[in-house]
């Protein structure tokens, strides 16, 4: 389940194929130093009545670029979790900048026996008013997490992003019946500078109303609807950000918060059936299956890919079914679905493959209720391999959607590194996907897009926008100055036809 090394990245039939090639210069950030962690105190940011059990209870320097905070965790009878704040002045200015970031490195330690830790970042602006990166909290672990808040983000939410006066974290952990962390540790760090990064442009819905596949059968039917939303030539549709069209989905009222309700699914042996006479499953009908033809000749035994007018035991009718499809061939993977297939694999599998990123639009929804939170989940579903004991399904629930309500697109970046794998039978259980990568040989897959949001009392829909949904992939060091600048696209791949048909995820495939 190594990753794939040295796969080369085909044209493929999924709209237009673009790879936006290296920046030309590097993504900058404005991070905290370590003397600015150090000044980190405790923040009063729970409701309950006095005295607050919530405490920073220690700050100590790591290295050159870290402090380890121990704190304390209280309950929040308003927001029903258990959570401590600090907050730190700072002078920043993120003119030119693209984002205000601070990194979560590794360890990150609860105490034995309470749940997992979880995190957010804020700033504070001129104006005194709290701008959070991540609206509802993004879970920790023992790798490295840099929470990041950019300019548009803080702007959409009334903000000054040249004048930060000041940064924080909220970290959140407890237990209905064991109480909040007391003596927890996290440790901060200065956030390194982001790589150059290349884009390949999987999706951007510019053949007409085409779905391209993202109208396959999802886990929850009835939460979203989708639909392309058609521009034209200077006037592109509100949302699109890579050509005139972006797919557009409605989440539907639903009882619960989070609905997995859209899926893009590619299922190579979906409308491939085998040729009667083919009774060793290989593909073809030859001297193979004849040899399983005589060795269960008189038997109850059942052969795979029997003419359906034969029946009862293994006799010569079976044969002569056998002997007139002699040479057929079928069975085997559609070669245009497994090739899209093959090129999607080996972008994710990619060794400098980095993160899955789109472009999301939320207009305002008035008269209807604007969402208070918009989180987008994303799973990765495919075979896991004849050496797995399951499949695997990658999950990311750090998309978090900015400017809700503006109608200004916001890009939601998911790391590859934080797709792990919450399929429960398969061998790769726990482990992340730029870890392990998916299965290089795999005949199906399918990706899969959750919602979600408060539930509106109103009972409407809330219409969002996708576009430009893309892999990057980091650009080696000296590679990039050979880049072009980023308005000069790369036109690698035009796309010929799309699979437009319903796919279901299919049963696990093996090689």
């Amino acid at each position: 389940m190594a990753k794939a090394k040295d796969l080369t990245l085909r044209a493929f039939v999924l709209g237009v194929l673009l790879i936006a090639v290296g920046a030309g210069r590097a993504q900058t950030i404005f991070s905290p130093s370590q003397t600015d962690l150090l000044g980190l105190a405790f923040a009063d940011f729970i409701d309950n009545p006095e005295p607050d059990m919530a405490a920073l209870q220690g700050l100590t320097a790591v290295g050159g670029d870290a402090v380890q905070v121990t704190f304390k965790t209280d309950f929040d009878i308003n927001d029903n979790l258990y959570r401590v704040a600090m907050e730190a002045p700072v002078t920043a200015d993120l003119t030119g900048l693209d984002a205000f970031s601070l990194t979560f490195s590794d360890p990150v330690v609860a105490p034995s026996g309470l749940p997992s830790m979880a995190a957010q970042l804020f700033v504070r602006s001129a104006g005194g008013a709290v701008f959070t990166g991540n609206g509802q909290a993004v879970s920790l672990g023992t790798e490295p997490i840099t929470l990041s808040i950019t300019p548009d983000q803080i702007i959409s939410l009334g903000g000054d992003p040249t004048d930060i006066t000041s940064f924080g974290v909220e970290l959140f952990g407890g237990d209905e019946f064991l109480g909040g962390y007391d003596g927890a540790m996290a440790t901060l760090s200065t956030s390194p500078e982001p790589p150059t990064l290349a884009d390949t442009v999987l999706f951007s819905w510019e053949n007409g109303g085409d779905l391209l596949g993202w109208d396959s059968t999802p886990i929850v039917a009835g939460a979203h609807s989708v639909a392309v939303r058609q521009g034209a030539v200077g006037s592109p549709a509100v949302g699109a950000t890579d050509g005139n069209n972006a797919l557009e989905i409605t989440r539907h009222p639903t009882a619960s918060s989070f609905e997995w309700g859209t899926a893009f699914s590619l299922d190579a042996f979906a409308n491939t059936a085998p040729p009667v006479g083919d009774y060793n499953n290989d593909g073809g009908v030859d001297a193979a299956d004849y040899t399983v033809w005589r060795d269960n000749l008189g038997s109850a035994f059942e052969l795979p890919n029997r003419d359906p007018g034969e029946s009862g035991e293994v006799g010569a009718g079976d044969y002569d079914a056998w002997a007139g499809n002699y040479g057929a061939v079928g069975g085997g993977p559609d070669p245009v679905v497994q090739a899209e297939i093959d090129t999607i694999v080996a972008a994710l599998n990619d060794p400098d493959a980095y993160s899955i990123a789109f472009d999301v639009t939320v207009e305002d929804q008035f008269p209807r209720s604007n969402p208070d939170y918009l989180i987008i989940h994303l799973a990765l579903a495919a075979d896991g391999g004849p050496e797995n004991a399951g499949d695997p399904f990658f999950q990311n629930d750090n998309g978090l959607v900015a400017g809700i309500g503006t109608g200004e697109p916001t890009t939601v970046e998911l790391l590859l590194s934080q797709f792990n794998d919450v399929g429960g039978d398969s061998d790769t259980n726990g482990m992340s996907l730029s870890d392990v990568g998916i299965y290089d040989q795999t005949g199906y897959l399918t990706i899969h897009l959750a919602t979600n949001m408060n539930v509106l009392a109103d009972g409407n829909d809330v219409t969002i926008t996708i576009d430009n949904f893309r892999v990057r992939s980091i650009v080696p060091e000296g590679a990039a100055s050979a880049a072009p600048e980023p308005s000069g696209f790369v036109l690698a791949a035009l796309g010929a036809a799309a699979i437009a048909s319903l796919r279901s995820r299919s049963a696990r495939r093996t090689a």
